[in-house]
């Protein structure tokens, strides 16, 4: 497929990027071993990781039941199935494109504010596409939604992966440990369940209302399609925008927490 083209030859060639290009950090002490017990003792002194946490699930539950009726949505109610993969390589194509363009917003704006607008703007055009009548025609609008949204998400692709970095080094003013590992490795068992219980609501949503992949669908079917696709996801992004816009280390507040790491590790130099 165009996709799995796509990543074949480019991820190899960020992969050289990533490895050659970022700056090496200044170690802050290392996380040692470390419990169940510990690591739960961890998240609850930590609020700002249990915020992450909670915009992180509903997001991926919005963007979970999205990516589980996306393809449904496009091929069922549109007629243009043969499209979906030329759709996703348009979309995936936007969000490395126009990614520099979020990246100096986080420098303007601050992380946590670009992920809350990039949040916000998701709740308002993800439904748009409702009103698209399905048919050959379609195809130009779903073609401008794609780039639309691969522009949108990017903000919330990149912020949070920034803000969790934040939210270590708290946890590591805190407690004087450096638990980054610990925290990306559940930044990532936390994506993949919520994203997994996300899609099983979404077709438990089309279930309940009683759509059907192979058969005629009245209006109510119709709706059960449309509130898994668009309107429980826009949902989902508004609350994250409306929770992560109040998150509590922001630019300046990440600057006093790294200003006091460097100056503990410059201490504790031989």
């Amino acid at each position: 497929s165009v996709l799995g083209t796509f990543i074949i030859v480019a991820l190899p060639l960020f992969a050289v990027v990533a490895v050659t290009r970022v700056p090496r950090g200044v170690a802050h002490g290392h996380s040692g071993g470390g419990s169940l017990g510990q690591y739960w003792a961890a998240l609850k002194r930590n609020r700002p990781l249990r915020l992450f946490l909670l915009v992180v699930m509903i997001q991926l539950i919005g963007g979970g039941s999205w990516s589980a009726s996306v393809l449904i949505f496009t091929d069922n109610h549109l007629g243009l199935g043969h499209l979906f993969p030329v759709f996703l390589a348009v979309a995936w194509g936007t969000r490395l494109a126009c990614a520099p363009v979020w990246l100096a917003l986080i420098r303007r704006l601050g992380k946590h504010r670009v992920w809350a607008v990039g949040s916000a703007l998701s709740a308002l055009v993800t439904p748009l596409v409702l009103v698209v009548q399905p048919g050959p025609q379609a195809a130009t609008a779903v073609f401008v939604y794609a780039v639309a949204l691969g522009f949108i998400e990017t903000a919330w692709m990149i912020a949070p992966a920034a803000m969790l970095g934040d939210v270590a080094d708290y946890d590591t003013l805190k407690t004087g440990r450096n638990r980054m590992g610990v925290y990306h490795a559940l930044n990532g068992l936390a994506q993949k369940a919520f994203l997994a219980l996300g899609g099983g609501i979404g077709f438990y949503i089309m279930s309940t209302l009683g759509y059907d992949l192979h058969g005629a669908n009245g209006s109510v079917q119709t709706l059960g399609l449309f509130t898994a696709f668009a309107l429980f996801p826009a949902v989902c992004y508004g609350c994250c925008a409306a929770i992560v816009w109040r998150f509590p280390i922001g630019a300046a507040r990440q600057e006093v927490i790294r200003r006091a790491l460097n100056r503990r590790a410059a201490r504790a130099r031989p």
